[in-house]
């Protein structure tokens, strides 16, 4: 059970992450029709609606067999529900957290159920960086797409914010990449990260997470394979939504097509640092845009909005049950020394490497 001092954010980043996101809601159905779109939401088609939530049930398996593969390959034995238990406590934290970045309690799941930290954070950080790749290659394309679809050329200052934008996305992807995969970055580490304050635990996690990092070589193609199956039912269970909805694309391809490239543009846009929860508001904006630009009214886009989230966050409770046990207070430092006590006690354990009994 989590403790009366265990939390994942301090009440007053919770707070401003909520009003954010409140405000951000309210000003997007300050410009939509709230009438139209309670009427469409109770007229969508609930079988289909059923299939699109079971296909997203399809999804988060590909990504439970993906850390149960790696888990696997390190010599780690854990049980499909356990593994199951631990995904969904990383989808729930990141459904209510900036940036999505509480999927990273995934890792921290696995770890208070015996496995090793650097090795489950290894397993959920380096197929994030093959993924987010994919979603930033997907995501460029959707908005060189859109861009030609309203006759706006990439020249001067577009082209620029653009590549900026790219060249920044693939900048904190190489950087995870040189953690991960590095020996020469992490010999420059190791002239300063001594001198910060817990940067001896720093040095030893990222030793341990460059020592397990094989694995993730190792299994690339399979790796790859997943992602590609992840990425195919995802764009089917919006297209599902949207048929239960109704929707009509001004899209010269199939709709599967175009929710296929939507979802990792929009995901992007969850992405984003905003003090918001899981980019709650900013995403929906940015659906209800891109919608509109294909000839979608804004209720029903604003509905398909409202159900995408809906749905992940009516499956993603089931992590509720092992999210609960664990310390967030001890993850996240709120308390500078029980937390670097807790730090230290961390990176002597993942040292260990003990047999399991």
């Amino acid at each position: 059970m989590l403790k009366p001092d265990s939390k994942f954010a301090s009440p007053r980043t919770i707070v401003l992450n909520v009003t954010f996101s409140i405000l951000a809601l309210g000003i997007i159905f300050f410009f939509v029709d709230i009438d139209a779109t309670v009427a469409q939401l109770s007229s969508a088609n609930i079988p289909l609606f059923i299939a699109a939530f079971g296909i997203y049930f399809l999804v988060n398996g590909t990504m439970i067999v993906r850390i149960k593969l790696i888990l696997a390959h390190m010599e780690e034995r854990m049980s499909w529900a356990k593994v199951l238990l631990c995904h969904y406590s990383g989808m729930l934290a990141s459904d209510f957290t900036p940036a999505r970045s509480g999927y990273f309690a995934t890792a921290f799941a696995l770890s208070s159920n015996g496995v090793p930290l650097p090795k489950s954070m290894t397993a959920i950080l380096g197929p994030q960086l093959f993924d987010f790749l994919l979603k930033v290659t997907a995501g460029i394309i959707s908005t060189i797409y859109i861009l030609n679809f309203l006759g706006i050329g990439l020249e001067g200052a577009g082209l620029l914010s653009l590549a900026a934008g790219v060249i920044a996305i693939i900048g904190m992807i190489a950087f995870g990449a040189l953690l991960l995969f590095s020996p020469a970055f992490l010999r420059f580490l190791e002239k300063i990260l001594p001198r910060l304050p817990f940067g001896n635990f720093a040095l030893t996690f990222i030793e341990g997470m460059q020592t397990q990092s094989k694995s993730i070589l190792a299994l690339l193609p399979q790796i790859f394979a997943i992602m590609a199956v992840s990425w195919a039912l995802k764009g089917f269970e919006w297209y599902l939504i949207s048929e239960s909805l109704g929707i009509k694309l001004n899209f010269p391809y199939h709709p599967l097509l175009f929710f296929m490239f939507l979802q990792p543009f929009i995901t992007i846009l969850q992405f984003v640092p905003l003090p918001t929860v899981a980019g709650a508001g900013f995403s929906e904006a940015g659906a209800l845009a891109v919608l509109g630009l294909f000839g979608v009214a804004a209720p029903q886009a604003a509905a398909f909005a409202l159900l995408s989230r809906f749905i992940m966050i009516m499956q993603d409770i089931i992590g509720m049950v092992e999210l609960r046990r664990l310390d967030f207070s001890a993850i996240c430092g709120q308390s500078p020394q029980s937390s670097r006590a807790k730090l230290d006690s961390i990176a002597k354990n993942a040292n260990q490497n003990q047999p399991k009994q």
